[in-house]
């Protein structure tokens, strides 16, 4: 959410354009049969709430970050809508969220985020300073 604000216009060019590009490669694949567009429960308007937001909440986005997911899940309905459904392509899309768990034992270990960025798992990022 932080680099968004630094970088706002490469932000909305992955998350809503990189998916658009995604959407349209998937038109041209005559076997495909479904698409799931994986986005951010940061779509959602943010109320502050203790729960978890459900598929009905309204979308918002007061941060780039967030204004680009809620961007890309109104793209992914357009896209549904508009071409894939036609060509019987089932669209689905899904707001995560992400946790990361550190199991105890390993609890006051370092952490090396770039690991996680990478797509290693919170496992192999933690590094005992050795």
């Amino acid at each position: 959410v932080r680099k968004s604000y630094r970088e706002p216009a490469e932000t909305f060019a992955v998350n809503v354009t990189g998916t658009m590009n995604l959407l349209e490669a998937c038109r041209k694949v005559d076997s495909l049969r479904a698409v799931v567009v994986v986005t951010s429960d940061k779509c959602y308007l943010n109320r502050e709430w203790t729960w978890g937001y459900r598929e009905d909440e309204a979308l918002g986005g007061e941060d780039p970050y967030s204004a680009s997911k809620a961007a890309t899940e109104l793209l992914a309905h357009c896209w549904r809508s508009s071409f894939l459904r036609g060509q019987g392509v089932a669209l689905a899309t899904v707001a995560m969220i992400v946790v990361y768990v550190i199991p105890h034992s390993l609890r006051g270990s370092q952490l090396d985020y770039s690991k996680v960025k990478a797509g290693g798992s919170a496992h192999e990022a933690i590094t005992t300073g050795r």
